[in-house]
Formats: structure tokens, C-alpha cells, sequence
């Protein structure tokens, strides 16, 4: 499928004294793309003066050029403003020159967005300014006096990053909401109304812009007009069909398509009484590829009458005019992997000349480069190299990802060195993913190799595998100690112990444990590799003899327990009582006797005796959180009882081990519990966390395991629709067939677009064809509402060959289920 990141670049624009603030702004960015790049299909590219690429011209021109392609507008200034940026210009300052032009912009083109951010002054310089904070005071005043632009002061650097994160994240939140309620509009379909329309066989010519039967209907649908009053028949069908017909006379400056997703599954709906001729059902594919990425035109019905999956017509439909239209047919030739039709001797350079030209569009680029990740040749790489040797930051992704599927084609080896060769850190975690889905077939030649890779999931996967082959020496895990990746680093540390070295908690902490410097949102920084210090612990402590642990938990302070809870995890076996009675006591007992030593050592009016005394109840829960996962990580079902009492409390916060423990043990009764705990709230969890789709994941596979025959009823209960989602996803096929029809019509009604779609493709996968036509029939007649992306999938199930059409819905379910 077509790449759907939407790219939103953001100009930065200040003189040179804010040069920390434009390293934070960049920080920010980054922070913001991993928000929602994948999340929302938003990616924020920053542009400034150091982006620009050295061009001929005047440099302030140059970058004035990136300036006029961006969206919003990030201005900064504190003290200085700044030089001219040519000698016989009207403009004082290169910010000057941005900022104005950026204004002319917006007046006439209402874009981009302008954001002003102000660095308060020192009230010294305040007293006695000198030229250049003059200029800068003169451009405050007149700011303020217009009223036409708000801006925002700031103190420091944290202050700015919280600022200009807000602005960023409130710019991207307006564009995905005016995104859902177009999407809302176009997805909510009405009734539909029945009509058909007669034949003629008048001769005309073939480049007559309508045919027979579309003059036909002209005829008659004039007639109608003219019965006028109660006798006029024309329907809801009628309308859309004359909007089909005009779609179908393209002239030149006119020729977008203007036919709605509305009129598309209304003339679909009603197929059976229409007569349509072969321009009107080319027209339809036409329409069903420019809204084929949004799931919500049939298409497959029309390409499928139009004779399309032997002729392989798609392939043609992506060297039109209309963007929207050739976007389409290139994604749909990647989900079929349709092959190309070649005529005579134009071969594949026909397609890939247009597809790659010097005019041709981003989109139709990063839409053919998937197709040709998915069924590209080799004689198709030098194209393919020369789109990603242009640099261009909409395509590079694409390029790239195309480049190494195409060589992974030929051999892993190929691929690799490829990869080694291109020196890249832009690799997609799903590339990383089919690069490593055969281990075995991967050398150690080329897991060393990959060790000095730039990209950091790549590194992680070579050291990781080498690692179980025990083929990493013990020097080169020294060197990695100070990689920048904390599981790189642990993995690292566990090479060296095993070869004998050893490390104390303390130097662990330092290698593993590392902090931000810029303190992200005023926080003070951000510290990465705690779970990995977490199951360094682990490691060391499972070294230590019981004795060695024994004696630690006796020094253990009121803020750690974790040595006591590895000296009880190791004896539970033989002596559970003390760990299940400190649950039980929510470690009440144990947190007094040890504030009464902290009063007898520091004082009772003490500063640290309040604070601790304030800590109690986080302290006490994390103790409770650390001890149960013990229990959950050492008992069988026989400890249900116990856990369900305990995890039945909200306020405990949430730990992997729950679901997994459930995943193995729980039963029916557990359902709504183990549902719960998808919302809870889960320790460590730091304030920019976006989610947790691991946690869906272990639900779900729990959930499977304690429904097993009883999908129908797992399918009524209340749960959040990503979790729902999942567990359809997950339902054998045996089990899917056996669904009711209530339950598959009130999947396929949902709320959640997912959930249609993930019902939809099982329905597909599982049902017989027959009865997926009459799922289909069912659907789209009666006066209920439907939704456009339940026909879109349905509609391919019943119209594509069968092989097709598996073939391409276990991909998509594929692609679900790993992203």
C-alpha cells in the first residue's frame, strides 16, 4: 500500500543569538514525529537557514524558496536582529525579509500559520539599548499595535520548548480533526434509493465523450424532467448517475474527478437496475482508484466487469492526468501485485519513465516505489536509485525501502550489503522486521557487519542474534558499552558477565541508565534504560547466593525492597507465606518499622521524615507492584484466587506480567478483569507515553485463550475497539464461520473503522463465496446505515479471483497484526 504520511513542513526563522532554541526546536520535532507520525499519518519536516542546500543565487533567496513550500511559520527573537540580507534590499534583517514575506503569504493565500515566540530581555539592556535590541523593540511595538499576530514570551529554554511543542502539537491536532470529520462526512452513508434505466444500440462514434447507454439515460432522465410535479420519478440514483456521466467528459483544465464516495455506493447499491455502458463502468474505476486509499468506493465490481483482473488494465490507469486517480491504481496494483501489461516494445520503461518523471508528483513516486518494493525487478533499480540519490525528503523512505526489498528479492546477502553499502538511518521498523524474519539464513559475516550500522534497530538485531549464537567476543562487547541504545548496552553487559567480568549495580546504573541534558518540558530531563537496568538487576541478583541476598535485604532502605523481593522470589517455591502476607498487608507493617528507624536516625521534625511520610502511599504500592509480580511470574493456577483479589484493586497500577499471567492461567471469570487492566495506569510510565499496543496485544491473546468456542460471546462484551479489533483478528476460522449473522452485521456496523475493516477481510478470508455474497447483499439493501469501507472489502472478496483475493487480504491482516 501507498505510503499515507502526510508532510508538514515548519519554517524556523531568528537570528543568530537563539542558537540553543533552534537545537531544542529540532529535539521538539523529533519528539512530536514520534507522537504522531505513525499514530496520526503526520510527519513534521523542520526547514531553516541550515537545511538549505547550497544553490545558485542570493543565500536569503535561496532560503526564502524553502520558505514559500511551508505551513507553519516559527519565529524567534531575543536580543539581536540580525544582518541584512542583501546590500540595496528594503529588508534590515534576513528574519525581516522571512517574517514579511511569510505575512504577504498568508494575506493572499491564508498560509502559512505564524507563530512568534519572545525572549524576555535582560530589564539592563532594557535601560540602555543598543542598535540592534532597538530594531528588535521597534518590532515588538509594532506587533502589538497591529494586533494582527498573537506571539508568546518566553524565559528560558525549557519554558521554549514547552511553547513551541504546544504550538506544533495544536497545529497538527487541527488538521487530524478537520482529517475525521471529512472522513466522518464521506464514510456515513443514507438509505438508497432504486431506479434502472433502459437501452439503446444508437450508433455512435467511438470518441463520443458518452456511449449507448449513457445517451440513453440522458434521454430519459430529460423525460422525467419533463413529466415536472407529482409524476417526476427522478431518485437519489438519477442524480448520482448524471454526476457519473459528467465525470466521464474530461476536458483539459477540468478533468479532476468530482464523483463522491456518496454517489459511487449508491449507484453500486443499485447496480442491478442500472444499464450502464463501458465508459460509465471505466468512469466508476476511475472513481473507486482516486478514493481507493480511503477505503470508502467500490471498485473491484467495475474493474472486474470492465474484464480488468485479465487484462491487468491497472497498470494503465497509473499514467493518467489525475493524481488522485494514478495514486490509487498504484496502490491497488501492490495489493493484487498486479503485474505489468507490456505492449510490443515499450516494455516496463514506459510506466517507469512516467512514473519517475522530472514533473511527475511526490505522491505518484512514493506510490510507484511501494508497488515496486512489492514486485519490482532488478532491472528496475536504477530508477528506483536515481529517485533516492535525489535526496527529496518525501520519497527517501520509499526509495530506500524499495531498493532493499528488490535485492532481498535476489538473496538476503544482496539485500544486506545493500543496506551496508547505503550507510542509512532511516530504516522502517517494519523493513527492519522483514530483514530479519529468517535468523538462520543470516551469517555472522553480515550480523558484524551490521554492529556498525548507523540505524539503531538494525545494530539491535545483529548484536541481539549474535549473542544467542554466542558469537559476540567479549572486545567488541566492551566497545559497545557505549552505545547510544540502552538494549545494545545490556546486551553488551550480559556478554561480558558470562565471560567472567563482573559488575556491581552501581556500575551497571552507569552504563545502562542514561539522561537527556536539554530538560525536555521543564522535567529536568528524561532518563532512557530503565527496564533494561531493571532486568540488570535481575541478572546480578540471580548470581548471588541466598545468603549474599539475605544479607542485603537487612540493609535494605525504606525506598528499596528489591533485594528482600529477590530473596523471597527465590524461596517461594519452597515458602511463599512471607511475600503473600506482605501483599496482603499492602507492606502497612513494613513501611512503619522502617519510618521509625529514618524518625530515631533524622528526627521527627526532619525535612526527609516529612517527605518520606508524604511518599508513603507511592512507596508502599510500588513495593506491593514489585512483590506481586513475583507471585504472578512463580504461580500456577492455583494462585488465581489471590492475584484476581489483588489486581481487582484500580489503583494498582499495571505490569506486563498481569496479562501474561492471565494469558496462561486465567478463566472465563477473568474477562472483565483482564479487559480492565488495558486502561490502567502503568508504572514508570512517563509523561509523553503515547500508548501501549503490547498491552493490547498480550489482552487479546489472552482473551483468545479463555474464549476458545465461545467467540460469539467474547464478541459482546464491552472492550475498547483497538482490543477488539485484536481479538477478531485472532478468531480461527472455524470459529468465524460459526459466528451468527447478528454477530458478523454488528461487527460490521462498529464504530471503529478498524474494527469494520478487521471484520471485513476475516469475512473474506473465512466464508465461502456464496455466503460472502450474501453478506454483501445483506449489507448495502435496507434502510439501515452502512459504512463505505465494509462495501469497499466485501465488494473485493466477492469480485476478485480467489486466489487474489486471499492472497491480498492475509497480507493486509499482516500488516494489521505487525504494525
Amino acid at each position: 500500500m501507498a505510503d499515507t504520511k502526510k508532510h508538514i513542513r515548519v519554517f524556523l526563522a531568528s537570528p543568530g543569538d537563539l542558537q540553543d532554541e533552534r537545537i531544542a526546536a529540532k529535539a521538539i520535532v523529533e519528539h512530536v514525529n514520534r507522537m504522531f507520525s505513525d499514530f496520526e499519518g503526520y510527519h513534521v519536516d523542520l526547514v531553516g537557514w541550515e537545511d538549505t542546500l547550497p544553490r545558485y543565487g542570493r543565500a536569503q533567496a535561496v532560503i526564502n524558496q524553502d520558505l514559500d513550500t511551508c505551513e507553519l511559520f516559527v519565529g524567534m527573537l531575543w536580543e539581536r536582529w540580525g544582518t541584512p540580507p542583501s546590500k540595496d534590499g528594503p529588508y534590515t534583517s534576513g528574519f525581516e525579509e522571512e517574517y514579511e514575506l511569510a505575512m504577504a503569504n498568508r494575506r493572499q493565500n491564508n498560509r502559512p500559520e505564524i507563530c512568534l515566540f519572545l525572549k524576555d530581555m535582560d530589564a539592563k539592556l532594557l535601560r540602555d539599548p543598543g542598535h540592534d535590541t532597538k530594531k528588535v523593540l521597534e518590532f515588538r511595538e509594532r506587533l502589538a499595535a497591529s494586533k494582527e499576530i498573537k506571539y508568546e514570551s518566553f524565559s528560558d529554554i525549557r519554558d521554549f520548548e514547552l511553547k513551541i511543542m504546544r504550538a506544533v502539537v495544536a497545529y497538527i491536532q487541527r488538521l487530524v480533526k478537520a482529517d475525521r470529520e471529512k472522513e466522518r462526512i464521506e464514510n456515513q452513508a443514507t438509505p438508497a434509493e432504486a431506479s434502472s434505466s433502459p437501452t439503446i444500440n444508437d450508433h455512435l462514434p467511438p470518441d463520443a465523450p458518452l456511449d449507448a447507454a449513457g445517451e440513453a439515460f440522458i434521454r430519459e432522465f430529460l423525460a422525467l424532467n419533463k413529466a415536472g410535479g407529482e409524476e417526476s420519478e427522478i431518485s437519489a440514483v438519477h442524480v448520482a448517475r448524471l454526476r457519473l456521466l459528467a465525470n466521464l467528459i474530461e476536458t483539459q483544465g477540468n478533468d479532476e474527478d468530482s464523483l463522491g464516495p456518496h454517489d459511487a455506493n449508491l449507484l453500486f447499491s443499485n447496480k442491478e437496475g442500472c444499464v450502464l455502458g463501458g465508459k460509465e463502468i471505466t468512469g466508476l474505476v476511475k472513481v473507486g482508484l482516486s478514493h481507493f486509499q480511503s477505503e470508502n468506493a467500490p471498485l473491484w465490481y467495475w474493474y472486474s466487469k470492465d474484464d480488468g483482473f485479465a487484462k491487468r488494465w491497472l497498470g494503465w490507469f497509473s499514467l493518467g492526468r489525475v493524481v488522485k486517480v494514478r495514486v490509487g491504481a498504484l496502490a491497488a496494483m501492490t495489493l493484487i501485485e498486479e503485474p505489468l501489461r507490456e505492449f510490443r516494445d515499450l516494455g516496463r520503461d514506459l510506466f517507469l519513465n512516467a512514473w519517475f518523471a522530472e514533473d511527475a508528483q511526490s505522491q505518484v513516486k512514493v506510490a510507484a516505489l511501494n508497488y515496486l518494493a512489492e514486485c519490482g525487478l532488478l532491472s528496475d533499480l536504477e530508477k528506483v536509485k536515481a529517485e533516492l540519490a535525489r535526496g527529496d525528503y518525501q520519497t527517501r523512505d520509499a526509495a530506500l525501502d524499495a531498493v532493499i526489498r528488490i535485492n532481498l528479492r535476489e538473496g538476503r546477502q544482496k539485500a544486506f550489503d545493500e543496506l551496508f553499502d547505503l550507510q542509512t538511518d532511516q530504516i522502517s521498523n517494519r523493513l527492519c522486521k522483514i530483514l530479519f524474519s529468517n535468523r538462520e539464513a543470516i551469517s555472522d559475516e553480515i550480523l558484524k557487519r551490521g554492529i556498525s550500522q548507523r540505524n539503531d534497530a538494525i545494530r539491535r538485531e545483529c548484536v541481539d542474534e549474535l549473542s544467542k549464537r554466542s558469537s559476540l567476543s567479549p572486545e567488541t562487547a566492551a566497545r559497545l558499552l557505549d552505545d547510544n541504545d540502552a538494549q545494545i548496552r545490556l546486551v553488551a553487559i550480559k556478554t561480558l558477565v558470562k565471560s567472567g567480568k563482573t559488575y556491581s549495580e552501581d556500575e551497571g546504573r552507569k552504563i545502562i541508565l542514561r539522561q537527556t541534558s536539554t530538560g525536555l518540558l521543564g522535567l529536568g530531563g528524561q532518563t532512557f534504560g530503565e527496564a533494561q537496568f531493571i532486568e540488570f538487576q535481575r541478572l546480578i541478583r540471580a548470581s548471588k547466593t541466598e545468603a549474599e541476598l539475605e544479607e542485603a535485604s537487612k540493609r535494605a532502605s525504606i525506598f528499596d525492597r528489591t533485594a528482600e523481593c529477590a530473596l523471597m522470589e527465590r524461596r517461594f517455591g519452597r515458602d511463599s507465606g512471607p511475600l503473600l502476607r506482605l501483599i496482603d498487608d499492602c507492606y502497612k507493617q513494613t513501611f512503619a518499622d522502617c519510618f521509625k528507624q529514618l524518625v530515631v536516625r533524622h528526627g521527627e521534625e526532619s525535612q526527609l521524615v516529612k517527605d518520606v511520610k508524604g511518599l508513603e502511599g507511592h512507596l508502599r504500592s510500588k513495593f506491593v507492584r514489585d512483590a506481586l509480580d513475583v507471585v504472578l511470574r512463580k504461580s500456577d493456577a492455583r494462585g488465581l484466587p489471590f492475584i484476581r483479589r489483588h489486581l481487582a484493586d484500580s489503583s494498582l497500577a499495571y505490569s506486563e506480567h498481569d496479562l501474561e499471567y492471565f494469558g496462561e492461567h486465567g478463566e472465563w471469570q477473568d474477562v472483565p478483569l483482564i479487559v480492565s487492566l488495558t486502561a490502567r495506569y502503568a508504572a514508570g510510565t512517563s509523561l509523553l507515553s503515547i500508548g501501549d499496543d503490547r498491552r493490547y496485544r498480550l489482552a487479546a491473546k489472552a482473551l483468545r485463550r479463555i474464549g476458545k468456542g465461545r467467540a460469539g460471546e467474547l464478541l459482546t462484551l464491552e472492550m475498547p475497539s483497538t482490543l477488539l479489533a485484536l481479538v477478531i483478528h485472532g478468531i480461527p476460522d472455524r470459529e468465524f464461520k460459526a459466528l451468527s449473522k447478528h454477530h458478523i452485521e454488528s461487527m460490521l456496523s462498529s464504530e471503529s473503522e478498524r474494527v469494520r475493516k478487521i471484520a471485513a477481510l476475516r469475512c473474506v478470508r473465512s466464508f465461502s463465496k456464496a455466503r460472502l455474497m450474501q453478506t454483501l447483499k445483506d449489507y448495502i439493501t435496507g434502510d439501515k446505515h452502512r459504512y463505505y469501507n465494509v462495501v469497499h472489502w466485501l465488494d473485493f472478496g466477492v469480485s476478485a479471483p480467489r486466489e487474489i483475493a486471499l492472497g491480498s487480504v492475509a497480507k493486509v491482516l499482516a500488516r494489521d497484526r505487525s504494525d
